[in-house]
């Protein structure tokens, strides 16, 4: 009989546990169940929908979200927090816009920058304005200049109380970004489709290229005010880049070369052949040497090499005329 009593008891024991397990299990997930159910972010400046945009610095925003609490639990609370900084004095962070039993509106602290109430099951909603700090997303450095970086920001961070249970799935966190880091995300975007578009030089387009580079890398370390003036010396549109040169359009040149070539052959053979006219055929290799500059200046956005062949005539013409 001791047995069959030891054995009953042992049993019971057992079933017990079981049962408390089973019912602590449903308690844990009941409390996970603690879920955002919407959410909305509105930009006070012009009321636009931002919930899927980066964030500005500097600029106020409305969220307003319902959380859904999965069950009563009198020794939890539930809090709710926020990285964002308040508008002014007079506005509140938190305003509670149905009727949820959790909520004490006549001892709760809507002006703090988190607020703490008893988990009751049932939906909350609830709008938290607030506004990111102007200097968010920049450092400044002793030289009054400016590093700028993409940062996140927690908006909402739901946790339970009094073991600091945080709900990481329910946190809500978006990028901040300025309007400098701003312009340059545009300017980027643009320059970049405006050279697969053209149809520039080839040196040209990669000496664009290398500009687009290098602001991506002063972006890179936080220089952004100088990724952008670097990215604003290309042109914004493909009339002002260079057009590309095409081989038969250097037929022209070296037929305007030979031409001046036989000129300057006969001058010289006139120089040889009538001494006492002289001066006038100096003068005459003069302007021809003229005439060079002009031509060494089109030459030269074209072909180097030639260019400096060109100006070597053009100084001997130069030693010949006693410029």
């Amino acid at each position: 009989m001791r047995r069959l009593f030891f054995l009953a008891v042992i049993v019971l024991c057992l079933i017990s546990t079981l049962l408390l397990e089973a019912t602590g299990a449903s308690a844990e997930d009941d409390i996970l169940r603690a879920e955002i159910t919407s959410y909305k972010v509105i930009d006070l400046g012009g009321a636009d929908d931002v919930t899927a945009k980066n964030l500005m610095a500097g600029n106020s925003y409305e969220i307003t979200f319902t959380i859904e609490v999965g069950i009563t639990l009198g020794n939890k609370t539930l809090v709710l927090a926020t990285e964002l900084e308040r508008i002014d004095q007079q506005t509140d962070y938190w305003d509670l816009k149905n009727d949820y039993r959790g909520i004490h509106t006549e001892t709760w602290q809507p002006g703090s920058s988190s607020i703490e109430f008893d988990m009751v099951k049932g939906n909350a909603t609830i709008a938290l304005t607030g506004r990111i700090p102007n200097n968010y997303t920049s450092v400044n450095l002793s030289n009054n200049r400016k590093l700028r970086f993409p940062r996140t920001i927690s908006i909402l961070r739901p946790s339970i109380q009094p073991d600091n249970t945080i709900l990481e799935e329910q946190v809500k966190t978006t990028n901040v970004i300025d309007q400098t880091i701003d312009t340059y995300q545009k300017l980027l975007i643009a320059k970049g489709n405006l050279l697969r578009e053209a149809e520039a030089d080839l040196k040209y387009e990669e000496l664009a290229n290398g500009i687009i580079e290098r602001a991506e890398e002063l972006y890179s370390y936080g220089y952004v005010d100088e990724a952008n003036d670097l990215l604003n010396t290309i042109p914004d549109s493909t009339a002002g880049f260079p057009v590309p040169v095409e081989e038969g359009s250097y037929t022209i040149y070296i037929v305007i070369i030979a031409l001046i070539a036989l000129i300057l052959i006969a001058l010289l053979a006139l120089l040889l052949r009538a001494r006492s006219n002289s001066s006038f055929v100096l003068q005459q290799v003069d302007e021809e040497a003229g005439k060079l500059d002009v031509l060494l200046v089109r030459i030269s956005r074209i072909d180097k090499q030639l260019a400096r062949d060109i100006e070597q005539v053009k100084e001997q013409l130069e030693r010949i005329s006693g410029r």
